[in-house]
Formats: C-alpha cells, sequence, structure tokens
C-alpha cells in the first residue's frame, strides 16, 4: 500500500501557511492608520475638554489653565504611537511621523484650540478632524 498524502491535505496546508505568512508580514510592517485614528479620537476628546472647561471659567469668571486640563487626560503610548505634554505643547509620533500642536487663542473670549504646523504630514491627517470642531 503506498501512503501520500491526498490533494486536499495540501491545499490545507498551503492555505495555512499563506495566511500565517500574511499575519507575519502585517506584524512587520504595520498600518499606522489604527495609531493615527487614535491620536484624532484623544485630541478630539481633549479639544472637547479644554472648550468645555474654558467655557465653565468663562461663566463663573475664574481663571482658565490649560496645564491642569492637560494633567488629568492620559493617553496609552507605545513605542510607535506616542503622544506626550510638555510646556503646554503636545507632541505627536505615530510611527515615524512627529508633529507638535500648540494652544492658539483666536480672542479672548473663546477658547484655545489645538494647531499645528500644515506643512507637516502628521498634522495634515490629523487636523481635518480638529478643524471640524
Amino acid at each position: 500500500m503506498i501512503r501520500a498524502f491526498s490533494l486536499i491535505e495540501l491545499v490545507f496546508v498551503v492555505a495555512i501557511t499563506g495566511i500565517l505568512s500574511l499575519a507575519f508580514l502585517h506584524l512587520q510592517n504595520p498600518n499606522p492608520t489604527i495609531c493615527i485614528q487614535k491620536l484624532e479620537d484623544f485630541l478630539a476628546s481633549m479639544q472637547d475638554e479644554i472648550s468645555r472647561a474654558f467655557m465653565h471659567s468663562y461663566l463663573t469668571h475664574k481663571s482658565f489653565d490649560v496645564d491642569q486640563i492637560l494633567k488629568t487626560k492620559q493617553f496609552k503610548s507605545t513605542s510607535t504611537c506616542k503622544l506626550t505634554f510638555k510646556n503646554q505643547k503636545i507632541q505627536v509620533q505615530a510611527y515615524n511621523l512627529k508633529t507638535t500642536f500648540s494652544f492658539q487663542v483666536m480672542a479672548s473670549n473663546t477658547a484655545p484650540k489645538l494647531s499645528c504646523p500644515l506643512s507637516n504630514s502628521l498634522c495634515k491627517k490629523l487636523n481635518n478632524r480638529l478643524l471640524s470642531k
């Protein structure tokens, strides 16, 4: 009796090998889209929080402090997706792309807005969502 693999067994082995190799390639060359989406969500919620705190301080005639808001917000940073606060600036990194957000005050009776240099590619990607706020 001759023993050999059947065609269906060989097809399954090739299919499983292909799926595992695609998963491995994805881990080796990840897409920064997920990181950018997380950063967009976090920065948008931060802008909302700043606007809410500014309006509260404006209506109650109290002083407004951006640093207090920055201290309460937390972002789960990884080695490839980082967000740090330094000197009232927010430094953002998504893989090899980096930019810095600062607070721009338009008028004394409006909330400060997050802004970054639009010449930066990461800033362009993140700014689309912030401009809609």
